[in-house]
């Protein structure tokens, strides 16, 4: 990692100087920090060149405010402008498949929840159905359009919501069989 300082931004970077010692130490990524990097193309392509990241420090501190992972961080330090992919980070947290797929689970332990409990007091604990992938994905299209939307689920989207609410850090769902249980709404 090489660190710049400037006023502003930095305006003779080097990225073959942050490279240099990326061999001899045995690391895969490098990194130029700086308050802030200009967007010239000449600059754009000395990084690519020479496989190294320009980080601004703004860049660093959202990366740490939104607690960004390990994986995360990795995507993030690509040839180029960490700018360009933290926004794509950013947007992929907000509305990609992660927040999808959570949107799912929760209109899956809601209405799986419900629909359980009432079969469960009419008939008994017996009575409960197990919620298998297609009711679940039936369930929230239903949930769906009622909230206005006119996206439906997937089949991959219900069974990656199943494995998140039955996995140990979530704990709000026990697969039975093909079915899944809610234990908790």
């Amino acid at each position: 990692m090489e660190c710049k300082s400037a006023k502003s931004v930095v305006t003779e970077p080097d990225a073959a100087e942050a490279a240099k010692f990326r061999e001899a130490y045995g690391a895969r990524l490098s990194a130029l920090v700086g308050p802030a990097f200009s967007d010239e193309t000449e600059l754009l392509n000395e990084l690519q060149t020479h496989r190294v990241t320009a980080l601004a420090l703004a860049e660093l501190q959202t990366l740490l405010h939104v607690r960004a992972n390990a994986l995360e961080v990795r995507r993030v330090m690509q040839p180029g402008y960490a700018s360009d992919v933290i926004a794509d980070l950013l947007w992929e947290r907000s509305h990609g498949e992660a927040k999808r797929v959570a949107v799912i689970a929760a209109l899956i332990a809601r209405e799986g929840w419900n629909a359980q409990r009432i079969a469960a007091e009419e008939g008994g604990p017996q009575n409960a159905p197990r919620l298998t992938v297609d009711a679940a994905m039936e369930l929230v299209d239903a949930a769906l359009h009622a909230a206005g939307s006119t996206q439906a689920c997937t089949r991959n989207d219900v069974e990656a919501a199943f494995t998140w609410l039955a996995g140990p850090a979530v704990g709000r769902a026990v697969r039975d069989g093909d079915g899944l249980v809610i234990l908790q709404r």
